[in-house]
């Protein structure tokens, strides 16, 4: 099973499932690719485990992965993981 083929998990219950799985899937944290790594960042943000689910999607968006630009501009809106800022927020959401 490849990580595009992995169902989105809605529920922080849920999302707690495909953590141990995502994680399992790297012999190192630097051997993610772009998609792996926003994936491992939706899984975690949706278990609410936000400090990690930022570390994961800021390293994505700083790649100029759009969809993970978005989701770390949601956690700065909403203060999840990050203090809020909605400037920093807005400043993801623009790039």
């Amino acid at each position: 099973m490849t990580i595009k083929s992995w169902p989105a998990a809605e529920r922080p219950r849920e999302a707690e499932r495909f953590v141990p799985t995502l994680e399992a899937t790297r012999t190192d944290p630097e051997g993610l690719d772009l998609l792996a790594r926003f994936q491992l960042g939706r899984a975690l943000d949706k278990a609410q485990r936000w400090e990690e689910a930022v570390q994961h999607y800021r390293r994505a968006a700083e790649e100029s992965y759009a969809p993970a630009q978005t989701s770390l501009g949601l956690l700065y809106e909403d203060g999840r993981g990050v203090p809020q800022d909605p400037v920093t927020a807005m400043r993801w959401y623009r790039l």
